[in-house]
């Protein structure tokens, strides 16, 4: 607000940019083989949805270096600035509100009362002033009417795909409870949305020992299956959990599954200036289109729930744990 538009998108491109550094620097420091850090900083560098983050001046790997400082803090015993991290990741995007649970799991109870008040702090006084805000938030993040527009890469949106093309009539209602009216595609969103939820609190609270990078793995990856638009430059939250599985457990597995999330969306391929994709994508391009990076995503999801990311770790020799400057 203080400086013209233009000036502003270009003082937040380079405050990202020098964000980004901090990240290389940070993981230059976590690892002390200088192949590895080779490695790592090429995931940092190499990943497409960054520089679409950077072209529409988002601040969503901002909230991702906090993520990754949140781990490195763990990780380090810092758990001051652990939570701090933690803390402003959520005044900046409350998505990182997800990882509450983890929090919990670790009793600290202190950070999530903060993390609660700084939200109370920056949030009601805007919508006392803006009341309609409150229901334009509720719907744009709780309504139950999902349109997978083109840019919408989440799971739920690539099921809303299949629907429209394959099971169009799976959308009557035949059922309530109480006021919630039930159809086949309510019931299938719930399941893809609750299962690995499920499957995450299993991880954070019954699975032993507890392992913080693999909850904080799957409750990351948890995102793009539970919130209803995705978009692309969302998946450079996953840079900081690529990173940092790859730098504990150098599992090949992550760079082929790296690989498919850094490169671009194939739109090019089928897309055509000028007209809108809904009137002459085929049902297949469609699929391709809103599955091209969610199927990496729940690869991943099913490989470190799976527990192939312990196994991975146990099969370390010495030299790789050397490797690394700080234990996770």
């Amino acid at each position: 607000n203080a400086v013209p538009p233009k000036v502003a998108y270009w003082i937040w491109l380079a405050l990202v940019e020098a964000v980004l550094a901090s990240c290389l620097v940070a993981t230059a420091r976590m690892v002390r083989d200088r192949s590895l850090f080779a490695a790592l900083a090429a995931m940092w560098l190499m990943f497409s949805p960054f520089y679409i983050e950077q072209y529409m001046g988002q601040l969503t790997f901002v909230t991702a270096a906090l993520v990754f400082a949140f781990a490195l803090g763990h990780a380090r015993g810092r758990m001051r600035s652990f939570d701090w991290s933690w803390i402003v990741s959520v005044a900046i995007k409350h998505l990182t509100i997800l990882f509450v649970p983890i929090l919990l799991r670790m009793r600290r109870y202190r950070a999530i009362l903060l993390a609660a008040c700084v939200l109370v702090l920056t949030t009601v006084p805007y919508l006392l002033l803006r009341p309609a805000g409150v229901g334009q938030f509720a719907h744009d993040n709780f309504s139950l009417n999902l349109n997978p527009m083109p840019g919408n890469l989440g799971l739920l949106a690539l099921i809303m795909v299949i629907k429209q093309h394959f099971f169009p009539s799976a959308s009557t209602f035949f059922g309530s409870i109480l006021s919630l009216q039930l159809s086949w595609t309510r019931i299938i969103l719930a399941t893809a949305a609750g299962v690995p939820t499920l499957v995450c609190l299993w991880a954070t609270f019954v699975r032993k020992p507890f392992d913080f990078i693999e909850s904080l793995a799957l409750w990351t990856i948890l995102y793009f299956f539970v919130f209803r638009e995705i978009w692309e430059y969302h998946y450079v939250l996953l840079l900081p959990i690529l990173v940092l599985l790859y730098a504990r457990t150098r599992a090949r597995v992550l760079w082929v599954i790296y690989t498919l999330l850094a490169v671009p969306t194939l739109f090019v391929f089928y897309d055509e200036a000028g007209r809108a994709p809904a009137t002459h994508w085929t049902a297949f391009e469609h699929i391709l289109n809103h599955g091209f990076k969610i199927a990496p995503v729940l690869w991943l999801f099913i490989w470190v729930a799976a527990g192939y990311m312990r196994r991975h770790t146990d099969r370390m020799d010495a030299a790789a744990d050397r490797a690394l400057a700080i234990t996770f």
